[in-house]
This record gives structure tokens, sequence and C-alpha cells, in this order.
């Protein structure tokens, strides 16, 4: 069974084709160094040494190490060499790719989404983990300490340069015994504004088995005129996507006539901003006020689609209107299968200061839940006796009645 490695997004074909890490003590040492030509070519360098020993010839049947003869459990990938997660060529493999120009909010979306989903776990019946603890590591030290310990918006990501990733892997046990496995890079906005930054991670999106297309609303001029929204960063929608898409056809060999098989969830950014009240003509053409659909809240447990499908039409109708109806037409003809959703991973903006009162989030879940009832089997279906007991038990906790 083929497998995707999670760091340098090259297929293995079958597991006999990993290589080993030997892990046993009696041989593995600090005075003693071996050269690894895979790892120093992943992280660009001229030269790696390990201390541990690694092996790339042993029996398939019941892989040994080719010094001591102890038996090999760490595998590692054979292109680049980080160690792949145990169990990966059992799972099944998601690969999410968040994209959208800079400044648009891809961080704080990802480092409150896993905590999202996380606090979900008792609501869907599953259990979410990082795959190892170098993941917990870099989730905490670039996402919950600014985030949730600091209050404290998250700098800006800095450009890819070489085809180095730090990905967000973490898998999820779910009630069925199915295990998936969702995996996250955060890209910075340059790396898809441009064709010759956007080739630099080209493996990652063309391996995706789904697209979260992050969009500011506060970045159309249509918007920032008629609401005097602060100054924010000019961006180009339609171009964005149109780039990401000739990487992807290039990436999968893909002629340019056909449309990208691979869903794609239109996020539609800081919606707290959008459900204000208008107060005039003229803001009736922003704000969506407390009629929008984006108010309703989801069933409970399970994957909402009714609600969704309300929410996807509204903000299309929205996207359309505020692009000059130049960005929906791009999705149609780019995509085969696509839905558009309206979140705010805070809740509100930061001060000028970049500090936050709280962590507020809205909806952010609501595309992941979508990605994962087409690309995973491990949300319920819908339309259960108790699902509808639970949902109301939900909806009272939330109007505290």
């Amino acid at each position: 069974m083929a497998f995707i490695c999670p760091y340098c997004f090259e297929s293995i074909k079958k597991i006999d084709d990993v290589h080993y890490m030997c892990t046993d003590v009696g041989h593995n040492s600090s005075s003693i160094l071996e050269d690894d030509p895979e790892f120093a070519r992943y992280r660009g360098l001229p030269s790696y040494t390990r201390t541990s020993h690694v092996v790339r010839t042993f029996n398939k049947r019941d892989p040994k190490c080719d010094v001591c003869q102890a038996r090999l459990t760490r595998m590692l990938c054979p292109v680049c060499h980080n160690t792949l997660p145990y169990g990966i060529d059992k799972w099944d493999l998601n690969f999410f790719a968040v994209l959208g120009p800079r400044a648009v909010g891809k961080s704080h979306y990802i480092g409150v989404l896993i905590k999202v989903l996380e606090k979900m776990s008792k609501e869907f019946e599953w259990s979410i983990s990082p795959i190892d603890s170098k993941v917990n590591d870099l989730y905490n030290k670039k996402y919950a300490n600014s985030l949730f310990s600091k209050k404290k918006g998250i700098d800006p990501t800095r450009r890819v340069t070489l085809d180095i990733y730090e990905p967000l892997a973490y898998t999820i046990k779910s009630f069925n015994g199915r295990v998936a496995g969702l995996f996250f890079v955060d890209t910075a906005g340059e790396d898809v504004s441009a064709d010759d930054y956007a080739y630099t991670i080209q493996k990652y999106i063309s391996n995706s088995s789904g697209i979260i297309y992050l969009v500011d609303p506060l970045q159309f001029e249509y918007v920032k005129d008629r609401i005097g929204a602060r100054d924010s960063n000019q961006a180009n929608y339609t171009n964005t996507l149109s780039v990401i898409s000739q990487v992807y056809r290039s990436g999968r060999g893909m002629s340019v006539n056909k449309k990208i098989d691979i869903p794609l969830a239109v996020v539609v950014t800081k919606c707290d901003v959008l459900l204000r009240e208008p107060t005039n003509a003229t803001e009736e053409e922003v704000y969506l006020g407390s009629d929008s659909a984006i108010n309703n809240p989801r069933k409970y447990g399970v994957f909402d689609d009714e609600n969704s499908r309300q929410i996807s039409a509204e903000m299309e109708a929205y996207l359309d209107r505020v692009s000059g109806g130049t960005f929906p037409m791009a999705v149609k003809n780019d995509f085969k299968e696509y839905r558009y959703f309206a979140v705010s991973a805070l809740g509100a903006e930061p001060d000028a200061s970049g500090m936050l009162k709280t962590v507020s989030p809205i909806r952010v879940e609501d595309p992941m839940l979508w990605l994962m009832k087409k690309e995973t089997d491990v949300i319920r279906p819908p339309n259960t006796q108790e699902s509808v007991k639970k949902t109301m038990g939900f909806l009272k906790r939330r109007l505290n009645v």
C-alpha cells in the first residue's frame, strides 16, 4: 500500500521500501558518527552525521540490524530519513493544505483549529493526538503559547526557502476504530503569491487530500471602501488561486483542461466583523447581520450538511458581490467540488499592539468537518435519534436555558 511521507511528501510505494534506524544502544554512541546524506539533502546541508546506525538493506520479512542483529522497528522515509510514525502505512492519510495570500490569518486558523478539534473529542467520539513529541513542542512553541497563554497574535510565517517543512501531524482515532492522519503545513503567503515561490511547495500542494483556501474579506476594496476598514494587505485572491491550481496540475501531470478533483474549502475569515448589524444601505452590502445562516448552530455530533449548504450559498453570493464576480467563477472553473465557509479564528481582531482579550473562535471546525466527511471515515452519519437529543442539549447549553 503506497503512502506519502509527511515531511518530504514523496510517495513510498510499499512498506518494504523504508529504511530503519537501529535503536540498540550497544553500538550507538557519540563516539561513532555515521554520514546520512539523505537527511542532509532534506535539510539543505552539505553533510549530516548521526550517532545512530541507519539500515538500508535488510530481510524484508524479518528486518534486523546488520551490525548487532537487533530487531528493527523505527522506520525512516527512504528519501528524507525523517522518522515515520508507527503504522503510517495503515492510516487514512490526509494532507490538508491551508493556503492563502499574506496576512490572511493561516497561522491563527491552524493554531485555533487544532485546539477546537481536541475539544470536540467527546462530541464526535474521537481522540486526536500529535504523532510525536516534536509536533507537540512545535504546536506549543508557535501557536499555543502565543494564543492561549500570552493572549498575543502570532507573528507572520516566514517564506520557505528550501524544501523543508515542519508539519503539524496528528492522528484521529474514531468511534469505529478507523485511524486518520491529519497533516498541516503552515505556509507563508509569499509561497503561493507567485509561480517561482509556489513551486517550492509543489509536492505539498499536489499531494493534498483537500485545500483550505483562506479569504480575508477586509482585503477587498469593495469592503474597505464601504465600512472604512483599517488598511490591510492588498491581495488578489483570483490570481493566487490560479497559481495554486497551476502548481497542483503541474505536480500531478494534469491537463490544463481538466478540473482539479480534490475538494476546495473556500474559507472567509474574520466573520465576526461581517456579523455586525448594518446601520445604513451601504453597510447592508457588506455586513450580514443577525439573520445570517452563520448564526444558526450546526447539529451536534454530525456533519450538518443542510446548515453548511446554507452558509455556502450565502458566502458564495457575498464573494461574488465583493469581487465583481471574478473569484467564484475562478473557483467554479478550476475545481470539481467546492464549498464556501465563514469562520473567525480569534473572535475579534487583536489590538494595535497585537494583544487579544480572549480567543473565541466561530465555526473554525466547519471546513474540516466537511473535508473529513468526504475524505475519511471518522464522522458518524447524520439524522440518528441520539444526535437529535444531543443537539437539543447542545443548544440549551449554548443558550444557557
